[in-house]
């Protein structure tokens, strides 16, 4: 597994013509973020509406033959199967995507954000783990909250039909197989009934899946969670048949029979999620893999939820999947919505806005955000708005950069560019857990007194 950074070249894409014919992600080349699920590749997030937002036609690899190829705005791992040319033999590539604040050893940033956003702590595990498991391990970390997320909508139920030999009939009577099993007759019946049930082929992978996740090494994931440890058993007891069928039973059929019923949506990304998990543990010891699989995180919308964990109680976090809490621009026209990441709650009258931006090397980028944000201070008649983006800490004082920027035909309004500081040089995750839950401290302190 080699390792690459979001928002940075690949290393060697550029140094000579063989190196960028043969380059291992050549395939992935500018294709989209909204195309890549298509791959077998699991994406966060998942849901057309929100991929709107983060402008999901941006590209995982962008570049030309003539220049550097570039990773895009993105995090996690991608696996491509590979043809060598003279031989025709098949290898495996893999590449761990980490933020541009990973050091040799560890991505703490990466892990940290996870351990928020999916509300889970299994990253010390994470941290100290051989690199080859990480993709298996990112999959496990994104179980808990898709798989809380679709049982908001209930069980998954679908029409089956079931075949039954008993004497209790009830649905469409089987003349060949009775003819076949019940002659002589012995007082049973074959017959065919319909039913909307929710023991179905989906049940049985979400079951398979929970089994899997048993025998990780994330096993106690389900017991620390009591909420999680819960719905889990009821899952499997619920589609305890799921025994009868091999893995590979379950994952055909729910390849062949992908959910596209418009209530049950949010299985949608279960069920990707599940068939991924279980076929990296049904091909771990073989070489019956895909041409491309692997986990990705779209930074910007991680960093965002990252965000919202830490100002969820004093601001609105507005939610254009949903079109809930929308603003409108114009009183006459209702075409121009607009979706603040947040809005200051009561009497906090604060906009703040979220950029995964290096604003350090070019402060150009900085230009269109900062026009933004005083578009939402105009519209919601607020006097603060606050730009968030991650950096290091400054090296001469070990605290984030932060400025103030002052209107000049309104003295009383002010911009605020925050970052909250990253210690890319914590010696364990422990620590730089403990840097940076002061840091968390400080911005919430600094927004909610404006």
């Amino acid at each position: 597994m080699i390792r690459l950074k979001d928002n940075s070249p690949v290393p060697g894409s550029s140094d000579s013509d063989d190196k960028k014919s043969s380059h291992p992600f050549e395939c992935l080349k500018n294709e989209s973020f909204s195309t890549l699920k298509n791959d077998g590749i699991v994406t966060f997030p998942y849901f057309k509406q929100d991929l709107d937002v983060i402008n999901a036609n941006a590209p995982l690899f962008t570049g030309t033959s003539s220049d550097d190829t570039f990773v895009g705005d993105y995090l996690g791992v991608i696996n491509v199967k590979l043809k060598e040319k003279v031989n025709q033999k098949e290898t495996y590539q893999s590449a761990f995507i980490t933020s541009r604040f990973c050091t040799d050893t560890n991505d703490y940033f990466l892990y940290y954000m996870l351990e928020r956003v999916f509300n889970f702590p299994i990253i010390e595990q994470l941290t100290t783990q051989e690199r080859a498991d990480t993709y298996f391990s990112l999959l496990i970390c994104s179980f808990p909250r898709l798989f809380k997320q679709a049982l908001v909508k209930g069980l998954f139920r679908q029409y089956r039909t079931f075949a039954h030999n008993d004497s209790n009939v009830r649905g469409t009577i089987d003349i060949n197989r009775q003819i076949k099993t019940n002659v002589p007759f012995l007082g049973k019946i074959a017959y065919r009934t319909r039913e909307y049930t929710d023991d179905n082929w989906l049940i049985y992978l979400i079951c398979a899946t929970i089994q899997a996740v048993k025998a990780s090494p994330f096993r106690t994931m389900l017991t620390k969670d009591p909420e999680l440890n819960l719905l889990a058993n009821h899952i499997l007891q619920i589609g305890h048949h799921f025994t009868r069928y091999t893995t590979w039973q379950i994952i055909n059929q729910n390849e062949r029979h992908p959910i596209h019923h418009a209530y049950y949506l949010e299985y949608q990304p279960l069920q990707r999620l599940c068939l991924a998990i279980l076929k990296h543990q049904a091909t771990k010891y073989s070489n019956a893999v895909e041409e491309t699989n692997g986990i990705l995180f779209n930074a910007s919308w991680l960093f965002e939820e990252y965000v919202n964990k830490l100002l969820a109680p004093s601001f609105d976090h507005p939610d254009n999947r949903h079109q809930t809490k929308a603003q409108k621009l114009f009183a006459n026209n209702n075409d121009y919505l607009f979706y603040p990441d947040f809005i200051g709650k009561d009497q906090l009258q604060v906009v703040a806005d979220t950029k995964y931006k290096d604003f350090s090397k070019n402060n150009v980028h900085v230009h269109d955000d900062l026009l933004q944000i005083l578009a939402y201070m105009y519209r919601l008649a607020f006097n603060a708005g606050v730009l968030i983006y991650p950096d290091t800490l400054n090296p001469g004082t070990g605290k984030p950069d932060h400025q103030k920027l002052e209107l000049i035909h309104s003295p009383a309004a002010n911009i605020y560019r925050y970052s909250i500081g990253v210690c890319i040089q914590a010696p364990d995750y422990h620590t730089f857990k403990q840097i940076i839950h002061q840091r968390e401290k400080e911005l919430i302190r600094f927004i909610t007194e404006l």
